[in-house]
């Protein structure tokens, strides 16, 4: 992501989340952010990001944030988009791994698999509540549209 982020000339700040995270602990992070001048944000794919995912997505739109999610569901919750493996794919990929320590394959010999299937989400509704339009050649790259 910062390699990326260096050649488009864009600059990366992480926010940093403290332990022990609740729901009102997400308000002052992103009121931080937009006083910081942020145009945008990636939500990474943490346990407690996804338990907080419809504050996530309304404090994204409050401060109109356009925001790329590690889930669908943030993006089914009102998020602008997510960029994320193909679940299925995971599942599958890792039930033929416990096939084969199942079948007494030695641990070490179990080959290491990676998801090579990645589903794009867009939100329009959630695009337009922030003052965006989706570009047409976007939404026809995107595996599901949210109107």
């Amino acid at each position: 992501m910062r390699r990326a982020a260096e050649q488009l000339d864009l600059s990366l700040t992480p926010a940093l989340l403290p332990a022990g995270l609740s729901e009102e602990t997400y308000a002052p992070i992103f009121e931080e952010m937009k006083a910081s001048g942020a145009d945008g944000l990636i939500v990474g794919p943490s346990a407690e990001n996804y338990t907080y995912r419809q504050t996530i997505t309304a404090l994204a739109a409050r401060h109109r944030l356009p925001a790329v999610y590690s889930d669908r569901g943030y993006v089914v919750q009102g998020g602008l988009l997510s960029y994320a493996p193909d679940f299925f794919e995971v599942f599958r990929l890792l039930g033929r791994q416990v096939a084969n320590a199942l079948d007494g394959m030695k641990p070490a010999d179990i080959p290491y698999l990676q998801p090579t299937k990645y589903l794009f989400i867009a939100n329009v509704k959630a695009a337009q509540a922030i003052g965006l339009t989706l570009p047409p050649s976007l939404l026809s790259l995107a595996d599901e549209v949210i109107e």
